[in-house]
């Protein structure tokens, strides 16, 4: 209904990110993860079927982009062997 609303507008200054992953715009799928990299979020469960994507579909690119267990999400990307197919 009229007058009930407020629209509230994003208070991110999006110009201030930049690109630091370079990707090719060719055949590359690309799945963004975008968020504090922790367990709570399902980062890992994403990582655990990366393999399985790329089985299917193997120009799949998944980007993580976010601060928090940056160590632990590389460590278990390296330990699934998809490091072609994922940046953090």
């Amino acid at each position: 209904p009229k007058g009930r609303y407020e629209v509230i507008p994003n208070p991110v200054d999006i110009g201030i990110f930049k690109r630091k992953v370079t990707v090719d715009k060719g055949k590359e799928r690309i799945i963004l993860f975008m968020g504090r990299i922790e367990w709570r979020k399902g980062v890992y469960d994403l990582i655990q079927v990366i393999p399985r994507v790329v089985k299917e579909i193997p120009e799949a690119l998944f980007l993580f982009c976010g601060d928090g267990e940056v160590e632990v999400a590389l460590n278990r990307i390296r330990e699934s062997g998809v490091q072609r197919n994922a940046r953090v």
